[in-house]
């Protein structure tokens, strides 16, 4: 991705040297090597003085100060200051600086436990790195998803000046490449590392029973993350149960729900680390190269998987799920696999519409188009992110990821959270009254449908005694009627009054 990437930027008239692949990967690995105690050629190697990062540094509210040096104590004992300068792993190339992120803590090792914690500070050399950014750069492009300025102390939103987020990078825009279905995560680094994110495309990757799985527990986290009071505590729960009925909360060293619930903070990192430590162990069918497209066969085997059980039903005799449990060979040699192709080339046949849209979806050029787009200060367009096999409204990639989807509202677990509530209420009521209410009036607010993700517009449905009916993208397709003998009370009448 890096090799293209520069190699684009020579082709549109920046001055920029290009690497091959293999040099690039050299080249990174030694800088890495500053890190591990490791000897780095001194042609890798840049300088921020001591002095220049007191000026800096002695600038900021004494309050600041106190909390970085409670724990990383005075600029002057970092490990990383070298003969009054902090060392700066960097290769020049000509408009372009590419350095390997510093370590969060002292070193890379021990770096991975503070990845997500929101009370340990930046380190000095940490704030000396992005110090230099900021006085070396116009713009910083944070390649590959999942940096950790975005994670580092201070406000969940609406940041100031002096949380650690926005001081690391005084002024500078960041443009941030990020893969189109981790969602959650390229919000936190959008809401709190002040991010222009450009989606770029999944790998293809084979049928696998267990991504499911894992990809439902990753989302129930930042739904947790983002979400308060009930809904809160609704999540928690389902996450516990889960984690427990996948095993996964007692390799974690969990034993029962009541445990997990007891300390879920604590658990909630512990998982969120596990789920990005088993995921990084599933065996892509090749990467994908940011800005370019894959070769036929991956993207049919793509489009395969979007078109689902319909597409399957039609061409072979197989239920759905065996079909897709095959080996990948065997996928490839299939009839269905066969149509997918034919299609891509351009058949007339009218069962390709769907086909052909996906494929032109799938050109990855344009994610590059819109990097290059963002350095020059022109507007990227916005989208829905997700996994694009189950929602094919995240493509094409290249666009600037936003959460909230209408199509979703309300998810299952506010559904879930609006029938506990009311139906606590409403026994109150009947308790208080003798009778339940005839008619019952809801505000609706924009910010808290984001927030709780359709509570209160549940709650709504629910009165009237009427449910979702979800896909298996997780968006509402309809609504049907909750029998009377299941509701086991009166439906109610509901007036709703939409706001700001």
């Amino acid at each position: 991705s890096l090799e293209l990437l520069l190699k684009t930027a020579k082709d549109r008239g920046y001055r920029v040297e290009t690497y091959s692949e293999r040099d690039l990967q050299s080249k990174l690995t030694q800088m890495i090597g500053l890190y591990y105690s490791k000897p780095v050629s001194t042609d890798l190697l840049d300088c921020l003085s001591l002095e220049e990062y007191l000026n800096w540094y002695e600038s900021l509210p004494e309050k600041v100060r106190k909390d970085i040096e409670s724990y990383w104590g005075r600029p002057e004992r970092d490990p990383y200051l070298k003969k009054g300068c902090f060392t700066i792993p960097v290769l020049k190339s000509g408009n372009f600086l590419l350095l390997p992120l510093a370590p969060r803590g002292m070193d890379y090792l021990r770096s991975k436990e503070i990845y997500h914690s929101t009370k340990i500070p930046p380190s000095h050399y940490y704030l000396a790195f992005y110090l230099y950014l900021q006085k070396n750069s116009h713009a910083i492009l944070h390649f590959g998803t999942h940096g950790t300025q975005e994670w580092t102390p201070g406000k969940e939103r609406g940041l100031d000046l002096w949380d650690y987020p926005y001081l690391t990078l005084g002024t500078k825009p960041v443009i941030y490449p990020y893969i189109v279905d981790n969602v959650g995560e390229a919000l936190n680094a959008r809401r709190r590392g002040r991010a222009l994110i450009i989606s770029y495309q999944t790998p293809a990757f084979a049928p696998s029973g267990t991504y499911g799985e894992l990809e439902e527990l990753h989302q129930l986290l930042h739904k947790e993350a983002q979400s308060e009071g009930r809904l809160k505590e609704t999540i928690r729960r389902e996450i516990a149960q889960k984690a427990m009925r996948a095993n996964i909360a007692r390799d974690l060293g969990y034993k029962n729900t009541t445990q997990i619930l007891k300390d879920f903070e604590s658990f909630s990192e512990k998982l969120h680390n596990h789920i990005h430590e088993i995921a990084t162990q599933n065996v892509p069918l090749g990467l994908h190269t940011f800005g370019k497209t894959k070769d036929a066969e991956l993207l049919a085997l793509t489009i395969l998987q979007m078109l689902g059980r319909e597409w399957i039903k039609m061409w072979e005799k197989e239920p759905y799920e065996e079909f897709m449990a095959q080996p990948v060979d065997k996928i490839k040699s299939s009839k269905a696999f066969a149509k997918v192709l034919q299609c891509m080339e351009g058949s007339p046949d009218a069962y390709c519409e769907t086909v052909i849209d996906l494929y032109r979806r799938l050109d990855a050029g344009v994610e590059l188009v819109s990097l290059f787009s963002a350095l020059e200060g022109r507007y990227i367009p916005a989208s829905f992110g997700g996994d694009p096999i189950k929602n094919p409204d995240s493509l094409p990639t290249g666009r600037n990821l936003y959460g909230f989807d209408p199509q979703r509202v309300p998810t299952p677990q506010a559904w879930k959270t609006a029938v506990e509530i009311t139906d606590q209420w409403l026994i109150d009521y009947h308790q208080r009254h003798g009778r339940y209410p005839q008619k019952v009036a809801f505000t609706l607010w924009s910010v808290e449908t984001m927030r709780h993700l359709g509570v209160v517009e549940a709650q709504v449905l629910y009165l009237l005694g009427v449910r979702p009916r979800w896909d298996d993208g997780g968006r509402v397709v309809g609504l049907e009627i909750i029998p009377k003998k299941e509701l086991g009370r009166p439906r109610i009448d509901v007036v709703v009054s939409a706001t700001g």
